[in-house]
């Protein structure tokens, strides 16, 4: 294994600093001292720190080549929102190919005399000296990461550090001599390419806490698992690419921009399965989206691939149980609701959850209302569930109380009487109380004495209906004896 062992670098050695911000209250990003210096690429480093900026990522470290010198060692810091824009600082040094040499390529290891940007230019007051110093090998076993060798981007917990993880992975570079072969570095995937500098393209070893969206060019994407205080090295899970298809299948929804900054991949969902993985993702969506924006994703998903759709039934399901949490508005539970591919599984609750929001419904939405609780009735699966019975006897109130006398409608909900197991037949005796019965047996009058002969079931006696059974039948009769009479 590799010591992480080099000739101790001989000095003191001084390379020129420089400070880049913004001039003014978040605006105007340049090189802002010291007034003597210029370097070509100045500009180009100052528009990526401004946009960096507005991820508000908090610090990053790097190291890149640049036309005019070797290359460039930096450390930039997310300061916070000023008047007119966003602020960040950087501080860096110069280094030059003799640079390079007399420290062995180990660029990494310059990193404290840095120090931390603070939004003034203090660090170029003076060069940088450095005193000698000899490498310390590296903490963690880097066994496979292959970095003299190959490109990585290394994925690390969010709770460490990424530039120790950093400084670790380059200890590691086994022979010594092909650290030359590393001549960039970052500690982040969110750096836009300006000018002559494209940081990601001119590094061979990215540190994050979050993996690329897209594959980048030549690079291995390697999971740094906490494993005691060493860690280890996996392969990307599998996980990771259905959440990247999520993010990608998705993205056209006008919603998707308040929701994207909430995908943030944690390596706690390495060990997810994809079905489970896609869950996660719509479970976060339930809490940043709005209620139409929400129902727009879950009826997408419902016609996606297997994964995403099963996923979206489970959480639709969940979704419409705890419907009361959520400000679902009555026209998005509506398309949900009757939206021609919702599952049966996940009508059922929503009926149960929502009742208020469509009690007062067109005749076309009770059509398809009555279509979707025939659907579920034909489920022996779904009907052994007291949610879904319960939400169903709602849809035959939304018949009662919308008035419509359609014989399509009398038919459905006679289907779903048939198919409603006989053992849990009284849970239909809500609907034979003095303020459905009357509703119901103006509809039809056979489907009201149906419902009405429940109530005469010894079963049936001791159970609440709404009324005195009496009264009940009262109304049954009368309707019974005016329908006989026409």
């Amino acid at each position: 294994m590799n010591t992480g062992r080099a000739p101790d670098i001989r000095g003191p050695l001084s390379f020129p600093r420089f400070v880049i911000g913004p001039e003014s209250q978040g605006r105007g990003y340049r090189l802002l001292a010291p007034d003597t210096l210029s370097f070509t690429g100045a500009r180009d480093l100052a528009m990526i720190l401004m946009e960096w900026s507005r991820v508000k990522e908090q610090e990053l470290v790097g190291c890149l080549p640049v036309p005019g010198a070797a290359a460039v060692l930096f450390r930039a810091r997310y300061i916070g929102r000023e008047a007119l824009g966003e602020a960040a600082y950087l501080h860096g040094i110069l280094l030059s190919a003799a640079d390079l040499q007399a420290i062995h390529h180990r660029t990494e290891l310059l990193l404290p005399l840095l120090g931390r940007p603070d939004g003034s230019t203090r660090f170029a007051d003076a060069p940088v000296q450095a005193a000698p110093y000899a490498p310390r090998p590296p903490r963690r076993d880097w066994a496979g990461l292959g970095l003299a060798w190959r490109n990585r981007l290394i994925v690390s917990d969010p709770a460490e550090s990424r530039e120790e993880v950093l400084v670790d992975a380059l200890a590691s570079i086994d022979p010594p001599e092909q650290r030359a072969r590393i001549r960039g570095w970052v500690t982040s995937t969110q750096l836009e390419s300006r000018g002559a500098l494209n940081p990601l393209g001119e590094s061979q070893l990215i540190v994050a806490s979050a993996p690329f969206e897209d594959d980048l060019p030549g690079f291995q994407t390697y999971f740094l698992a906490r494993s005691g205080d060493r860690g280890s090295l996996v392969e990307p899970p599998g996980s990771l690419a259905t959440w990247q298809a999520f993010g990608k299948r998705y993205a056209a929804m006008p919603a998707f921009t308040a929701l994207e900054p909430a995908l943030k991949w944690e390596l706690g969902y390495a060990t997810l399965s994809p079905r489970e993985t896609a869950e996660e993702a719509l479970r976060i969506a339930t809490g940043v989206l709005g209620a139409e924006a929400m129902v727009d994703l879950l009826i997408q998903a419902f016609v996606d691939e297997p994964v995403f759709a099963e996923a979206a039934r489970d959480v639709a399901q969940a979704y419409g149980e705890a419907l009361g949490t959520h400000d679902m508005t009555k026209e998005a539970l509506r398309r949900l609701l009757l939206a021609p591919n919702t599952p049966a599984e996940v009508v059922g609750p929503l009926l149960h959850s929502a009742w208020d929001a469509y009690a007062e419904m067109k005749p076309k939405d009770l059509t398809a209302l009555l279509g979707a609780a025939v659907r579920i009735a034909r489920k022996p699966e779904l009907m052994v569930r007291s949610g879904v019975r319960q939400g169903l006897t709602y849809v035959l109130k939304a018949m009662a109380e919308a008035g419509s006398k359609k014989s399509d409608h009398v038919n459905m909900a006679n289907e779903v009487i048939d198919y409603w197991p006989e053992e849990t037949k009284t849970d239909l005796i809500v609907l034979t109380s003095p303020e459905i019965l009357p509703k119901m047996l103006a509809k039809s009058a056979d489907l009201g004495w149906r419902l009405v002969m429940l109530v005469l079931r010894p079963e049936s006696y001791d159970l609440e209906v709404g009324g005195e059974i009496g009264v009940v039948l009262r109304y049954a009769l009368h309707a019974r004896i005016l329908a006989g009479s026409r």
